[in-house]
């Protein structure tokens, strides 16, 4: 779950970040390619917030294929807010210069499918003439001609018919536009940009927290005191300004030893070594505490009889 939740918040990242692109461009009419680092981080970033740290090679993997995914939406978007504008202004700026050249067309067009003769180039046929938009210089004064004698009103109904028509074909003109400057806002420095954006995700989206490397360090079978003692430690990690309080063992007291046979027996006692303890030696030590505490008892005993005798 906590791998979903990383690739949900690396995809929000990256969406965020392609969206402030396309702001930017929107306000300044220029691309900062720089943002595509950016969105790069905030791909690696939403990778760890989401994932909850837990970091490692895939996930970092991940956010980086998600930061490219980003960095090329958020290039198409910027194209598309750049050809918007393009083509919005060159509807809004349409004027005599376009319609006399819709003019002209209209002439071409006309002689040509009446094959009226016209004056070419010499080194041309008249195909690659008009591929390479060459008008011969009648059709030049015909058009002229016919935009002349126009009344200011006639001219403004037919700037206006272009610009109605220019607004139908909008639509495939900002598609056009859109996957030209798309393919061609690629150079340098946006590889650049593009390098350190795919280097971040992955080295932000691959780290683990301090909680979660901590975790990871002691597994499932080690003692709670162990990890309890981990997870303090990455804490103090973490602020290492503030003390952490922990829980201290109570340190064992020694007992009291009067003669040298209670003194090893204090000593051999103190192992903390029972009956079940498998380790051969800890038995030794057990049976030597045995024999010295009934040779100590033996002794106290004779010497009270003594005395008793001796009253």
């Amino acid at each position: 779950m906590s791998v979903v939740k990383g690739l949900v918040g690396a995809g929000l990242g990256s969406i965020a970040g392609a969206a402030v692109w396309a702001l930017l461009a929107s306000l300044t009419h220029y691309e900062f390619g720089i943002v595509a680092w950016a969105l790069g981080a905030a791909a690696g970033f939403g990778m760890v917030l989401g994932s909850g740290g837990r970091g490692g090679f895939w996930l970092g993997a991940s956010a980086a294929l998600i930061a490219i995914v980003g960095i090329l939406s958020g290039k198409l978007l910027v194209a598309h807010v750049i050809a918007s504008e393009h083509v919005t202004k060159m509807i809004d700026t349409i004027g005599e210069d376009e319609a006399i050249a819709s003019i002209r067309d209209d002439v071409m067009t006309q002689w040509l499918s009446e094959d009226r003769a016209m004056t070419w180039p010499a080194q041309m046929t008249r195909e690659e003439a008009i591929d390479e938009g060459y008008v011969p210089p009648e059709v030049e004064r015909e058009a002229g001609n016919r935009w002349r004698p126009m009344s200011e009103e006639d001219r403004h109904v037919h700037i206006t018919g272009l610009k109605v028509e220019a607004n139908e074909n909008s639509a495939g003109m900002t598609v056009a536009a859109t996957v030209l400057a798309f393919v061609f806002s690629f150079g340098l420095f946006d590889l650049l940009w593009c390098v350190l954006a795919i280097g971040s995700a992955y080295t932000i989206g691959a780290r683990k927290s301090q909680v979660e490397a901590a975790a990871l360090s002691h597994p499932a079978g080690g003692t709670g005191a162990t990890i309890a003692q981990g997870a303090a430690g990455a804490a103090q990690a973490a602020a290492p300004n503030q003390p952490v309080q922990q829980r201290q063992a109570p340190v064992p007291r020694p007992a009291p030893a009067s003669t040298e046979d209670s003194a090893s027996k204090s000593f051999f006692r103190g192992a903390s070594v029972t009956d079940d303890f498998p380790d051969p030696a800890a038995k030794f030590m057990k049976k030597r505490a045995d024999t010295l505490e009934s040779a100590h008892g033996n002794e106290t005993s004779g010497n009270d009889r003594t005395r008793r005798d001796a009253a």
